[in-house]
């Protein structure tokens, strides 16, 4: 008993007493209870998920990703608890997930049908998607990208601008994409078009150009 409430209830013993029992279990390789046995007993592991559909180093090369992060890691340090990230790429059985000991998972940027979303509904532990996509019985935190294309685009034209053309960044590094399985980038890509073309089409453009949202070279 006296050895546990060194580790786990340092003020029913004296400070001597506890600093003998740290310094017998140093000299033994003793290095504490296992935190996976600790955190069981108490239910929670302080720490929350990030689950990434690239690979683990474009969470540090991403400008967005940076900036998710950074806002992440300042709410959790402010609630006292960890982030813990969770690379999905390089793991197709989701090992990892699986056995991650976290309190919650916030899945980042996903094709609706990637296999991870289904298996971090099987941990059981609170979910939140940010960025995308919609998916039915999770909480979604994210902008409205169709509605945002419609405001930029009228402002450039406000500003007078005749033609416009759209931008897209480079697909997922994590696969190339299919129809059935589309690069993550398409999650804003596909409704900033759908949003941003009808607004550019509704202003009235080169009779010469075809009505469509795609990037296009006005033959005028």
């Amino acid at each position: 008993m006296t050895v546990s409430n060194a580790y786990n209830r340092p003020d029913q013993i004296s400070a001597a007493t506890r600093a003998r029992v740290l310094q017998v279990a140093a000299g033994l390789g003793y290095a504490g209870p296992s935190p996976a046995g600790r955190s069981l007993r108490r239910g929670r592991s302080g720490t929350v998920g990030l689950l990434l559909s690239e690979e683990l180093p474009y969470a540090f090369a991403d400008p967005g990703m940076l900036t998710f992060l950074h806002g992440m890691a300042t709410e959790l340090a402010t609630a006292g608890q960890a982030l813990l990230l969770i690379p999905t790429a390089s793991d197709p059985e989701h090992s990892v997930l699986r056995s991650a000991i976290v309190d919650a998972l916030v899945l980042r940027a996903m094709s609706r049908d990637d296999p991870a979303i289904a298996a971090a509904r099987e941990r059981h532990v609170p979910l939140v998607i940010g960025g995308g996509p919609r998916v039915a019985g999770i909480p979604f935190v994210g902008i409205d990208n169709a509605r945002a294309a419609v405001k930029a685009a009228d402002h450039l034209l406000g500003l007078g601008h005749a033609r416009a053309r759209t931008s897209a960044g480079a697909a997922s590094s994590r696969r190339s994409p299919t129809p059935a399985s589309p690069p993550t980038g398409s999650l804003w890509w596909r409704p900033r078009r759908t949003g941003g073309g009808p607004a550019v089409q509704r202003a009235g453009r080169c009779s010469k150009c075809p009505a469509t949202s795609e990037p296009q070279q006005c033959s005028r």
